[in-house]
């Protein structure tokens, strides 16, 4: 996922806001991947929302558990085992859901 990664809030299909990781790859990409989460109370602690993540799929869904804290300045990651960061998504905010 090489030159981009984006990550879009849905509106929450449950009181829990769901994230929309996607990005496009290029041709020195690994075949896959790992997304994590990148929480603003623990930057250097990343939280592995997914692991093997083709690159071919192009898109990934999130659901957080409900312990998410609602915070600015959260972030996502994709990442391999070989080349550490592979893209970087901008901030975001983490809102709280509503039923």
């Amino acid at each position: 996922m090489g030159r981009e990664c984006r990550s879009l809030p849905h509106p929450p299909p449950s009181p829990y806001a769901r994230l929309h990781a996607h990005g496009q790859s290029v041709s020195t990409d690994p075949s896959n991947f790992t997304i994590q989460l990148i929480t603003p109370s623990s930057p250097n602690d990343p939280i592995t929302i997914a692991e093997n993540v083709k690159s071919s799929d192009k898109s990934y869904i999130y659901t957080p558990a409900s312990d998410l804290t609602a915070a600015d300045q959260y972030r996502v990651n994709f990442v391999s085992a070989q080349a550490g960061i592979l893209a970087q998504s901008g901030f975001f905010a983490v809102e709280q859901g509503t039923s």
